[in-house]
């Protein structure tokens, strides 16, 4: 079998948001990857798991608690498909995305409970979730009441014709195409990266101008924006890992598919 064609960028975009949970001094970014059907989605995803991302079917709010407490090596919980979370009752789901908020943002450290009070040393934790096109634009009314969209990155993409038509002729040909990649490894200690002030500032011009179209501030942003770079430089060398123009280019092949509305094509 062959490697799914037109993906490339969005393995990559994974596996950086992934390594933004090994760098030292940086929050574990999150993320969404949006498509329809037969887009990938939960290959790419699912072939990055290992200690540290963890793939889930489902999960509730005090899963996320569970999780937390006894995956403390793992950086991020994988959720193939969103929309099961969005089809709980309206108490388990509002319970989950407070868990999420808190697990993403501040993290996790103190939960009392009837059965007592645990502590959790490493609570904050990032998500990366799955969900169509339709979905990601159905849900924006919770997305935004939540504050969840200003929390997690989207990767949105769909398939151009002409690639489309690339992949059937391969299947035709007899070239089953699939997703598969060696198993990718991550640092298990936190490693620090270097950025200069420069490329901070271009970083910066690149997030500020995706705020506006997303309708931010972009002080999250550019935070999130800083740690995806970072975490390209870890993708292509974890030996004495610096930010450099690569990185800033990484950021600027993924601007027109972070967007919740409208994907970017993969030719």
């Amino acid at each position: 079998m062959g490697r799914l064609m037109g993906v490339e960028l969005a393995s990559e975009f994974v596996n950086t948001v992934v390594l933004t949970g090994s760098i030292e001094g940086v929050n574990p970014a999150s993320a969404m990857l949006i498509a329809n059907p037969e887009h990938g989605k939960t290959s790419i995803v699912l072939e990055k798991s290992n200690d540290q991302v963890i793939p889930l079917t489902d999960v509730t709010g005090k899963g996320l608690q569970f999780l937390c407490q006894m995956k403390p090596d793992a950086t991020h919980f994988v959720i193939n498909d969103m929309g099961i979370i969005a089809s709980h009752n309206g108490k388990t789901r509002e319970f989950f995305y407070g868990m999420l908020l808190a697990m993403t943002e501040e993290g996790m450290k103190t939960i009392a409970s009837p059965d007592g009070v645990q502590s959790i040393k490493t609570g904050r934790k990032g998500i990366i979730g799955c969900i169509t096109s339709d979905q990601a634009k159905d849900s924006r009314a919770w997305w935004q009441k939540r504050g969840l969209s200003r929390r997690l990155i989207p990767f949105h993409y769909a398939y151009s014709e002409s690639l489309i038509i690339k992949i059937k002729d391969n299947i035709v040909k007899g070239h089953h195409v699939s997703f598969e990649e060696p198993k990718p490894a991550y640092p298990k200690v936190a490693v620090r990266v270097g950025l200069d002030n420069f490329l901070s500032e271009k970083i910066r011009l690149i997030s500020d101008r995706k705020a506006m179209v997303l309708g931010q501030l972009g002080i999250g942003l550019l935070i999130r924006y800083q740690a995806l770079a970072k975490a390209h430089a870890l993708f292509r060398s974890w030996k004495n890992a610096r930010v450099i123009e690569d990185d800033i280019e990484f950021l600027i092949k993924i601007d027109p598919y972070v967007d919740w509305s409208m994907p970017g094509l993969f030719l």
